[in-house]
């Protein structure tokens, strides 16, 4: 598991979206994306490039102060 903890605006879901299509199967046979970056030149990346299942979460729309706080609010 990886947690990418970073300040605001400091482009955490734009990483994100590039991991998640870069290794996702939702995005097997997809090479346009990544023809001509340098992660392409590499023949062991271009094997694994849609190999795996990608679970990615955003907590973007949490407010709350506390986990019991966004508890409450999430069973409504």
């Amino acid at each position: 598991m990886t947690l990418i903890n970073r300040p605001r605006r400091f482009g955490k879901t734009l990483n994100m979206s590039m991991v998640e299509q870069f290794f996702s199967i939702d995005y097997a046979n997809r090479s346009d994306l990544f023809e001509g970056l340098s992660i392409w030149q590499d023949e062991k990346y271009r094997q694994i490039q849609g190999t795996y299942p990608v679970i990615s979460l955003s907590f973007a729309n949490v407010k709350e102060k506390d986990y019991l706080s966004t508890r409450k609010k999430s069973v409504r």
